[in-house]
């Protein structure tokens, strides 16, 4: 592909959609709708752990901060780009479930998923129940819209191949199909 393109070589979109296939995988048995978020499990608090993650060092990358910071630090750098993050919606295709991952995310409060997570990190015993279908969700979509942002922000215009499950909204980028398949623009 040309200049300003992105392929799945890159190891964090790679490793995306690897985390987007796995949980696409997952919604064939529990369907990813509002009706089944409370549903929890082993593989739901793996995807949880690995998508959020994931999206704490594609924001610190995307922010240009060190190891050291903190998921919160990322806000400020990010300038006027974390109000596309804050407002950027995400649809799950089958379901038509769209939300918004990073709603809530301000310097001195997380996104609810993002609680779930240290929760489930550091005392998964006491909090095994927030490793459920509706964090996964979120913390999946959080990545994807937070990925779309970062390779934005190192000028990538286009990402292929697409998420299977995921759209993204106007906000981050635009799905569109191409000779070689389904892309992700990120051209303003």
């Amino acid at each position: 592909m040309s200049a300003g393109w992105l392929e799945e070589d890159d190891i964090h979109w790679a490793y995306f959609l690897a985390l987007e296939e796995d949980l696409h995988r997952l919604s064939r048995f529990v369907e990813i709708s509002e009706s089944n978020f409370s549903a929890h499990s082993i593989e739901c608090a793996r995807l949880l752990l690995a998508s959020c993650s994931e999206a704490e060092v594609v924001l610190k990358l995307a922010a240009g901060l060190g190891r050291s910071k903190k998921l919160g630090d990322c806000l400020a750098p990010l300038g006027e780009d974390a109000g596309h993050l804050v407002s950027g919606k995400v649809l799950f295709r089958r379901s038509g479930l769209e939300i918004q991952p990073w709603r809530d995310w301000t310097s001195s409060q997380y996104p609810e998923w993002w609680t779930a997570h240290n929760g489930v990190k550091h005392d998964r015993s006491n909090h095994y129940k927030e490793a459920n279908i509706k964090h996964v969700a979120y913390a999946v979509a959080g990545l994807f819209a937070a990925l779309l942002l970062y390779l934005r922000r190192r000028g990538v215009r286009a990402v292929s191949p697409a998420p299977r499950l995921l759209r993204i909204s106007d906000h981050l980028g635009s799905h569109d199909m191409s000779s070689e398949g389904s892309i992700i623009s990120l051209q303003d």
